[in-house]
């Protein structure tokens, strides 16, 4: 992971990592136009990803996360979730994340 650089009036989105489909372990994004990208966070990891089977309660479903952390400077932290529930995803298809 790469800290965040500071804006230099250009694109923000051209700050942000290059988009993968081999996961290398990369995540950026945009937060009212600011530019977050996960950096150390001390004893927790600073970016988790999975994809789970729930067995309960009831239903059984699975659900998908993305978390990232970012320790600042300042020593303040910052965090995102992404999650999603009740879905199920196939190894041999391909989603895209779009406005």
């Amino acid at each position: 992971m790469q800290p965040a650089k500071k804006h230099q009036g250009g694109n923000p989105v051209d700050q942000l990592p290059p988009e993968t489909q081999t996961g290398a372990n990369t995540f950026g994004c945009l937060v009212n136009g600011k530019v977050f990208i996960p950096k150390d966070s001390g004893l927790n990891p600073y970016l988790t990803c999975y994809y789970q089977y729930i067995y309960s309660p009831s239903p059984k479903r699975f659900v998908f996360q993305v978390s990232a952390n970012h320790k600042g400077a300042d020593g303040e932290l910052s965090a995102i979730s992404i999650d999603i529930d009740s879905i199920k995803k196939n190894q041999s298809e391909t989603y895209s994340l779009e406005k």
